[in-house]
């Protein structure tokens, strides 16, 4: 409700597809900067990619 999200109610098994099509559509590199304040330094950043998200998410 926070979202305003207008779909049906996320479900354990529909979570994942309404990630993966979010993650699809956002600019990356606001992804990185937004999350970055966040990251030990230590981090290899580039290890956070969309397609990395994309599998963790299975598929």
């Amino acid at each position: 409700m926070q979202t305003g999200w207008k779909d049906a109610p996320l479900t354990e098994s529909t979570w994942r597809n309404a990630v993966r099509q979010r993650l699809l559509n956002l600019k990356w590199e606001r992804i990185i900067e937004d999350v970055r304040p966040f990251l030990e330094p230590t981090i290899d950043l580039n290890l956070l990619t969309r397609d990395n998200l994309l599998g963790l998410l299975g598929g």
